[in-house]
């Protein structure tokens, strides 16, 4: 009765799946109890679904070498970055211990599930979108990090 294949319609959206599509992109990566790290491009990105509403994907550059001169500027370029539209939302903070960071989080509505090729797509943007935030920072502050 059924014509149409099971992959192509929305199924539950899961951290194992989440986990095939790292291993299909051959990316490195840990497996947690809450989700997945890694480590791409020198930033760690952590993968969660919280409540299995939403596929989330969270970018941190630690260790931020900015001054205390600059971080206001740095607060600005995060506030337009995120009025301009991009995906995603950016910005900087600063720890109690004084250390700087930024971070650039999206979030998909996974409630319906998803296809694989859906899946797909939200990982491929879900990573970039934020990756490109990041790499314009550091392209704008003039800040080397680790590879």
């Amino acid at each position: 009765m059924a014509w149409f294949k099971k992959a192509d319609w929305p199924q539950p959206v899961t951290i194992d799946r989440v986990e095939q599509v790292f291993k299909h992109n051959n990316l490195s990566y840990t497996r947690r109890e809450d989700g997945i790290t890694a480590m791409i491009d020198g930033f760690f990105l952590w993968v969660t679904i919280p409540d299995g509403k939403a596929l989330d994907f969270g970018f941190r550059f630690f260790e931020v070498p900015l001054t205390e001169e600059a971080l206001p500027k740095a607060q600005r370029w995060a506030k337009e970055r995120n009025l301009d539209g991009t995906i995603g939302t950016f910005g900087v903070g600063v720890h109690d211990d004084g250390e700087v960071y930024v971070s650039s989080q999206h979030a998909f509505l996974v409630t319906q599930g998803a296809t694989d090729e859906q899946l797909a797509e939200f990982f491929q943007v879900g990573i970039q979108a934020q990756l490109d935030n990041l790499e314009d920072f550091v392209e704008e502050f003039g800040i080397e990090r680790q590879q």
